[in-house]
């Protein structure tokens, strides 16, 4: 769970607190962010962006979902490539966040529909994955990725990915 206080006017509190996922056999930290000033900078300049969410681990999920809208995001989410591909056709996120293995369409698959159905992809494409293999980060690469990021992550590593991806 993620939250911010606030002070009697409103401001937010220097303390911004990640609290660690509570259920058994979860990762007890998906991420944690340590600048206030980096996440109030953050707020300031986000515009409302739409991010197509991939992920099929619930707490994963959960949590990045849970980031992603108290920074202003919208997000929209699926939890399989084939659903994340349905939900692209609907509505064209600004960035696409997909994790690799999943069931049903894994990410690699996800990307290439994407790329049959749109060609050019306009928004950037991060993947999310807790896969750190050369071979896959290169790959990601060579597909066109925008970016790669290992699970677990710092929520401001995540955070600086997308803004760079979204300036590009």
């Amino acid at each position: 769970m993620i939250t911010v206080s606030q002070s009697n006017d409103g401001a937010p509190n220097p303390a911004l607190k990640i609290k660690p996922a509570s259920k058994p056999g979860i990762s007890s930290r998906i991420f944690s962010v340590t600048s206030l000033s980096f996440f109030v900078l953050h707020l300031a300049n986000t515009m409302k962006e739409c991010i197509l969410l991939v992920e099929d681990n619930d707490p994963n999920r959960e949590t990045t979902v849970e980031l992603l809208e108290l920074l202003q995001y919208e997000v929209i989410v699926a939890r399989d490539g084939k659903q994340g591909l349905d939900m692209f056709r609907e509505k064209t996120p600004d960035l696409i966040l997909t994790d690799i293995m999943m069931p049903v369409m894994d990410g690699y698959e996800f990307l290439e529909a994407i790329r049959k159905d749109h060609q050019p992809i306009s928004a950037p494409f991060i993947f999310v994955t807790a896969s750190s293999e050369k071979k896959d980060i290169e790959r990601c690469m060579r597909m066109g990725a925008s970016g790669y990021i290992t699970k677990p992550f710092q929520g401001d590593e995540l955070i600086r990915l997308i803004r760079n991806a979204l300036r590009v």
